[in-house]
């Protein structure tokens, strides 16, 4: 954190790294942040989702291990698994211990079939992803949201880059912008 600190500070304009916002509490604001009626992002992405979730499972195909960077409330994660035709596994990826405990319970209840494989990191750095119990026809990365708007360019290709990575040969992405 010192050295994203001293980096941040150095800079013009000033910045630092979203993902210190993403704590127990910083993800609760943000959370009531997107319920409120100024915040129309999510409830335009949600719209979007509803009107072309079955294109979006047909495309990704049976089977899938499903790979979330930034899960937070995982609301959108829902409507896509309830398309998606038998679902390996769902790996959220949440800097927020407390979101991701929630979310992974919540998701739980509605899927009890799809096995959960939370991890809790920071998904700018590498991370090895679990191993689901049953073999992937295909690992797919679901990125929706903006997130990737809080990145510059670069660092953007470079978080793409790792992620694509991680899914190997044969993965796929989901990405919203």
């Amino acid at each position: 954190m010192r050295s994203d600190v001293l980096a941040g500070l150095a800079r013009t304009p000033k910045r630092l790294p979203s993902k210190y916002l993403y704590d127990a509490r910083g993800s609760q604001l943000f959370e009531r942040i997107c319920e409120l009626p100024e915040y129309y992002l999510t409830r335009a992405e949600l719209a979007l989702m509803e009107m072309h979730v079955a294109q979006m499972a047909a495309a990704l195909g049976p089977q899938v291990l499903l790979v979330e960077y930034g899960s937070g409330s995982a609301v959108k994660t829902g409507l896509l698994l309830e398309r998606l035709a038998d679902t390996v596994a769902y790996v959220p990826v949440e800097i927020s211990r407390s979101a991701l405990t929630a979310s992974v319970e919540r998701l739980s209840g509605r899927f009890p079939h799809i096995e959960m494989l939370p991890v809790c990191a920071d998904f700018t750095q590498p991370i090895r992803l679990p191993e689901p119990v049953r073999p992937q026809r295909r690992s797919v990365i679901y990125f929706p949201g903006s997130t990737l708007g809080n990145f510059a360019p670069d660092a953007a290709v470079r978080l793409l880059t790792h992620m694509r990575r991680e899914m190997g040969p044969h993965g796929a992405a989901l990405i919203g912008v």
